[in-house]
């Protein structure tokens, strides 16, 4: 089934619209066709055809609101936790590297677009380049006159809490105050020790994979529970400033190979494989939960070649189809599944993450 994703506002305007055709387009084709019997010969009768052409534009139209409505995908940004990337709803300031000019838009559904208000749709080469990318990143765009290049000048969220949500949201701060205060780089570090504290993940001189490792958090809360002993290697496509006792490879997980890892023996196989590691979110759920499953599989692949009969996984999923996604496969391959939902993670978030323990 074909989804399409809209924004409340395009829906009220979609509803608007079908309101217009069905009361008003409607009955006055209607009566411009009758009004154009009355004057004879239908076969040369410019008005009539006319008033028949028109009928038919109209009722295709209505189908094809009615379809939209029926599938439709409403996004509410308000409900979506700012990540301070470009995503649907989102209005975005850029900046055109060439013409050294600034252009304003906001990313909407395709019934919704008009460049004259600034409004592109998610489905347009630029936006489709733009989506999951951060303030102060730069991206090219290819378009019939040649590559274009862009610097994203900021990302506006125009995300206001719901009623009763302010304690939520100053509960996931605090997280974020307290990791900075103890020296963690993330607030994730929080969501690592609680599951560690209830489930006893990570033990000393284990040798551990950390996918999606930047900034660090989950490295430098295993690197304090395996100790000296333990081996550490870390995986991200992004910087991730040094942390002593870890090694880190700056790839793409799907590109890791054994001589990237098996270069001392003492690392290889793994006890523990983490991740934490989410695609760049778009905001429209079916999109984003397809992007996840891609990224599930690549994880899969390598716990099937680098993780050592009898260990132990945690991977992040997203509420749905991915955590079902991962949740499957473990079933069929790990002794337990558990599934945990910390704390410190942000009650409205749809992140979940999958244990799976003891690789058959």
């Amino acid at each position: 089934m074909t989804r399409y994703p809209m924004t409340k506002k395009g829906e009220l305007l979609l509803r608007e619209e079908l309101k217009g055709l069905k009361s008003k387009d409607r009955n006055e084709v209607v009566k411009a066709i009758a009004e154009a019997r009355e004057l004879g010969d239908l076969k040369e009768n410019a008005e009539y055809h006319a008033a028949k052409e028109q009928q038919g534009l109209i009722e295709r139209r209505i189908r094809e609101i009615e379809t939209k409505l029926a599938d439709a995908q409403v996004i509410d940004i308000k409900n979506i936790e700012e990540s301070g990337k470009a995503i649907f709803g989102t209005t975005v300031e850029l900046e055109d590297l060439e013409e050294n000019k600034k252009i304003t838009f906001k990313i909407v559904g395709e019934d919704e677009a008009d460049a004259k208000l600034g409004k592109i749709s998610f489905l347009s080469p630029l936006a489709r380049n733009l989506i999951g990318k951060n303030q102060g990143e730069e991206f090219k765009v290819e378009t019939p006159g040649g590559v274009k290049e862009y610097l994203i000048l900021s990302v506006q969220h125009i995300w206001t809490l719901p009623k009763n949500s302010n304690k939520d949201y100053k509960f996931g701060d605090s997280f974020s105050k307290r990791a900075k205060d103890l020296g963690y780089r993330s607030r994730s570090s929080f969501k690592l020790k609680e599951i560690q504290e209830k489930d006893k993940l990570l033990l000393k001189g284990m040798r551990v994979l950390d996918l999606g490792s930047s900034p660090g958090g989950w490295s430098q809360v295993t690197k304090e529970i395996v100790g000296e002993k333990g081996k550490i290697i870390s995986v991200d496509l992004k910087d991730m400033q040094e942390i002593k006792g870890v090694v880190f490879i700056k790839k793409d997980i799907s590109l890791i190979e054994e001589a990237d890892i098996s270069f001392e023996e003492e690392f290889f196989p793994f006890d523990v494989v983490l991740s934490d590691i989410a695609p760049n979110i778009s905001g429209i759920g079916s999109r984003d939960q397809i992007l996840m499953i891609n990224l599930l599989e690549k994880i899969i692949f390598i716990i099937e070649n680098y993780l050592k009969k009898g260990g132990r996984v945690l991977i992040k999923a997203f509420q749905g189809e991915s955590l079902d996604f991962i949740t499957n496969y473990m079933k069929s391959r790990f002794e337990t599944v558990r599934i945990r939902k910390p704390n410190s993670s942000r009650h409205r978030s749809k992140e979940y993450y999958a244990l799976g323990n003891y690789l058959k």
